[in-house]
């Protein structure tokens, strides 16, 4: 669904993944389409995978919209069949319920089309915004029948104050059509606009979140604290999944949410020497208290750290200690190909 991979088709695809194969490489994707075109999707990235030779990775697994809800089953269904088959073939997913990523992704496929000063230019033309206006009207994202209030700005770098307000409602303050406020926001940002997009059924979410064959990350940024309205994610995750999918709902064991978290994402990567504790392993380590660890940060207080960490150990350093982050210490490495 992104740039510029969205313009190449199947076949180039899979050329693209012999050459990955050649190397010891992943085919890790983000499907073409994750609304009512899911299905067919799932079957193009396995089908890449079988007539290439590369291990699948599905990022992140979800159906978005509600003509797409309950069909999360039926993509598992199908990993879990071409696994059995001896293909290595998986996903991976969040345990939220809203999706993000740049506002550009609202935009039909020609329109993204370009550099930036291109696609600013398209954007420019009246004649594209009435397109817009009739194609998009007041249901965006066709394929997901996703409406304008169900999509949040989270970064605007020129409208601060726009940051956690939804579509309709910045319209409204702006005065605008939805269509209109959305490429003003564009045009003013230089494309730079993020969006968060409540579109996912948390039966869904709990469907993928417990599948043997799917690890659990954030797909977050990393971001500076205080910084526009990003997706809870990025600090709540983990926390989250500890305590609502284990503590609370029991939907998952302890160990099977650590191993999902951990070594199971640590082997689809080929990081022989992380994910589990053993001796001669880098320590990567997480000291948590279970019955508090508990995620903080929401949609509207997105920048609030977790309760019930007590150390964190990267590399074999300690970054939190006593629940204290120690911003001196910079333990982290680039992880680079070591197969």
């Amino acid at each position: 669904i992104y740039i510029p991979s969205m313009f190449a088709d199947t076949r180039e695809l899979i050329e693209l993944s012999k050459v990955v194969a050649r190397y010891g490489g992943i085919y890790s994707t983000h499907m073409r389409n994750e609304g009512v075109g899911l299905i067919d999707s799932v079957i193009e990235a396995i089908t890449i995978g079988l007539e290439s030779g590369a291990p699948v990775e599905i990022s992140h697994i979800k159906a978005s919209g509600r003509p797409s809800w309950g069909k999360v089953s039926v993509a598992l269904d199908l990993i879990s069949e071409y696994a059995s088959r001896g293909y290595d073939v998986s996903a991976d997913a969040y345990p939220y319920e809203a999706s993000s990523t740049t506002l550009t992704a609202l935009l039909p496929k020609d329109i993204r089309e370009g550099s930036r000063d291109e696609v600013m230019k398209k954007l420019s033309d009246p004649a594209v915004i009435e397109r817009l206006r009739q194609g998009l009207g007041g249901v965006v994202l066709e394929d997901r029948y996703i409406s304008w209030h169900d999509i949040m700005i989270s970064y605007s770098p020129s409208h601060k104050e726009l940051e956690g307000m939804r579509v309709d409602k910045i319209a409204e303050k702006m005065g605008l059509d939805p269509i209109e406020a959305v490429v003003r926001m564009l045009l003013d940002d230089g494309l730079a606009t993020r969006m968060i997009i409540f579109g996912m059924r948390g039966e869904d979410v709990e469907t993928a979140i417990k599948h043997p064959l799917v690890a659990i990350g954030s797909d977050g940024s990393v971001t500076r604290p205080g910084v526009g309205k990003p997706h809870p994610r990025s600090y709540g995750t983990f926390p989250k999944v500890i305590a609502r999918y284990v503590r609370e709902s029991k939907i998952l064991s302890l160990q099977e949410a650590i191993r999902k978290m951990t070594s199971l994402p640590a082997r689809k990567l080929r990081l022989w020497d992380r994910g589990i504790i053993r001796p001669g392993f880098k320590a990567d380590l997480v000291v948590f208290n279970y019955y508090t660890i508990e995620d903080t940060a929401t949609y509207e207080n997105p920048h609030s750290y977790p309760k019930g960490i007590e150390y964190v150990v990267v590399n074999g350093e300690i970054a939190v200690e006593r629940g204290r982050l120690l911003s001196s210490v910079r333990a982290g490495r680039v992880l680079r190909r070591a197969w």
